[in-house]
């Protein structure tokens, strides 16, 4: 009679492929004696406030193959499987494997687990597996495209990544995978997309190594073969630290407690999460198109959400990576050009197009102005004024401009809709709205960008429109209130209008995300005129001070309902959104550094902790953790687009 027994099994996997073609440091900063890989604590922040966790990623600086486990958080001890690949920063993951007893039939998933090690470069964790009468184990292998054996242990495959959209410009992504298993293993195809491997009775160990591409089945043969081959796992694993060692060595810190040294190397590990070099052999895959091209003198990234990192993820990359930020922009301009118009959150597969604004404009000129100018200005230039005046700036939309688009050329403002009032534009979205008061000061800004480039190309006629259009957000100041505030397309203010609540959750019929006490600050190019607006320096400090100690106005537990994505609140102040990053160092207008040195450090020790809970909201791959970099280091760019 067979028993039930259980066994432990442990699963480790390290950085299972250098980064595709890119060599592991190549602004060439020597590896610090303290080796600060060692530092970084993955487990920060898998905790979530209220929305999304960071996850445990084992991958290599600005690396396409990224890997952690699918699971529901830290707090849930469960792991769905183990996929080997993430083609976009929180997407779903390809390639499941999934460790089992030998005599399983389907991958045992979900696995309780427990005791795992996290580190940026090797990922390990221990979890039971029940059988019945059954020595050894073993493994699925599963693709969504196809699996297949092509001898000599190895295994070839792909999975299809993202859908087809052609009015959008998007295409499903093939990603390739080639593999081996470095131990005698019985392998069975059980389906077109399932593969098994059963070890022989008494195997301890076994490593699996595979290799990606996203242009060819064979060119995935031939990275294995040019990164991975005759290789073991703790040679891949030793090679990856290394590689962290270097990068985190960009910047070298002493002073301060080992809580917050390992909160500023996680935080600066995360800042290389996000752009992705997916450059192999001098070629690279593009959504924009659905074709493979030839990367001509420069490495090719995609995944970036311009509207989260533009603020200070893209700035700290212009001190710390400077010739791959060039390169980031060299590939922004590429997309822009395939694609007929500038993406906002380029993914491998596309557009993703979300939220609101036009911020590339942002990453590239401050690139620009920082001595990163090795591209053609002139051409970015063109594209981004084709896409800023013949695309629609509706959130979360991309499509040609609308009547909407068209009253903000004549008018200098994006109307707004009373709350709760039918939405006769068809194409905006019913959850996100109009955005009316932040898609206005977002697009402020994107012209003051917008008109240095023009000032520095030497078109005056452009120059003098955009700083014209510059100026757009004094359309929507209200005096009376201190707050911009949504304006209906007769020209009246829309009553009545609560700063904290009106607009919907999340606040959105007016804002983004989160309420006119985070957006009365979003003047970034002009805050000398916004103190203007505020009538004195005083009246902005008491505001400025008045934001921090500001009540909720609601009970506490109501707020996360209302206002989801504001999280870590102090006052009406939200640590945990990007629009806010700035804010505490506004004082230093008004010439009061003193008040912007005490809110930091405190919000730094109340938010940014190591432990399960101390990021203090979406991290959104790079964007929050920026801020935390900057604000250890003393400084941080208020204006992305001036060379301070």
């Amino acid at each position: 009679m067979n028993t039930l027994k259980a066994i432990t099994c442990a699963l480790q996997i390290a950085a299972l492929a250098l980064p595709l073609g890119a060599c592991a440091n190549p602004d060439g900063a020597a590896p610090a004696p303290s080796a600060p890989a060692e530092l970084v604590n993955l487990a920060i922040g898998g905790v979530s406030h209220l929305l999304v966790p960071t996850f445990p990623t084992v991958h290599l600086p600005n690396s396409p193959l990224r890997f952690y486990p699918d699971r529901y958080g830290a707090e849930r001890q469960q792991i769905r499987a183990f996929p080997l690949a993430y083609p976009a920063h929180r997407h779903a993951g390809a390639f499941k494997i999934s460790p089992c007893a030998s005599g399983a039939k389907t991958p045992p998933a979900p696995y309780y687990f427990d005791s795992e090690t996290l580190k940026p470069y090797q990922y390990g964790v221990l979890f039971k597996l029940d059988f019945e009468g059954e020595n050894g184990g073993g493994f699925f292998l599963e693709a969504n495209g196809g699996l297949s054996l092509a001898g000599g242990g190895a295994v070839e495959g792909f999975e299809i990544f993202g859908a087809r959209d052609e009015q959008a410009g998007k295409y499903p992504v093939k990603i390739y995978l080639y593999g081996r298993v470095n131990a005698k293993a019985a392998a069975e195809a059980q389906s077109p997309k399932r593969l098994k491997f059963a070890l022989p009775a008494g195997a301890r160990q076994v490593e699996f190594s595979y290799a990606l591409s996203y242009i060819s089945q064979e060119q995935a043969k031939k990275n294995f073969a040019k990164q991975l081959e005759g290789k073991t796992f703790a040679q891949v694993s030793a090679a990856a630290k290394g590689a962290w060692n270097a990068a985190l060595s960009k910047i070298r810190v002493s002073g301060g407690t080992p809580e917050q040294r390992a909160m500023f190397y996680t935080s600066l590990y995360r800042c290389r999460e996000r752009m992705v070099d997916f450059t192999e052999d001098g070629k690279y895959y593009s959504g924009y198109g659905n074709s493979v091209r030839a990367a001509a003198g420069f490495r090719f990234y995609a995944d970036d959400w311009s509207w989260d990192t533009f603020r200070s993820l893209h700035p700290l990359m212009t001190i710390i990576a400077p010739s791959a930020q060039l390169d980031k922009v060299r590939s922004y301009i590429e997309m822009g050009a395939q694609a007929g118009a500038m993406p906002t959150f380029p993914q491998i597969y596309g557009d993703m197009h979300a939220m609101n604004g036009n911020h590339y404009v942002a990453v590239i000129w401050d690139a620009y102005i920082k001595n990163i100018n090795g591209f053609d200005l002139a051409k970015a230039y063109a594209l981004f004024k084709k896409t800023i005046l013949e695309y629609t700036m509706i959130p979360w939309r991309r499509a040609p401009k609308t009547e909407l688009d068209d009253f903000y050329n004549a008018r200098g403002y994006f109307p707004a809709l009373k709350d709760g009032a039918p939405e006769p534009v068809q194409i905006v979205k019913p959850f996100e709205q109009r955005q009316a008061v932040a898609v206005t000061l977002g697009q402020s800004y994107d012209d003051w960008c917008m008109a240095q480039m023009a000032r520095k190309l030497g078109y005056k006629d452009d120059y003098e429109f955009f700083a014209k259009r510059s100026l757009n957000y004094r359309n929507l100041f209200n005096k009376k209130t201190g707050f911009f505030a949504p304006k209906g397309a007769d020209g009246n203010w829309i009553e009545p209008f609560d700063p904290k609540f009106s607009g919907g959750i999340g606040a959105r019929a007016y804002f983004a995300e989160n309420n006119a006490w985070t957006y009365i600050w979003d003047v970034p190019h002009n805050q000398s005129d916004l103190i203007n607006l505020f009538g004195s320096a005083r009246a902005y400090e008491a505001k400025l001070d008045r934001l921090f100690v500001e009540p909720l106005g609601v009970i506490r537990w109501k707020w996360p309902s209302l206002m989801p994505d504001s999280t870590a609140m102090v006052g009406q102040f939200t640590m945990g959104n990007e629009p806010s990053l700035h804010i505490p160092y506004l004082y230093n207008y008004i010439g009061k550094p003193w008040k912007t040195q005490k809110i930091v450090r405190r919000l730094l020790e109340l938010w940014f902790r190591n432990d399960l809970m101390g990021v203090p909201g979406d991290e959104d791959g790079g964007a929050m953790s920026s801020f935390y970099v900057f604000s250890t280091m003393g400084f941080y760019p208020v204006t992305p687009g001036l060379p301070m």
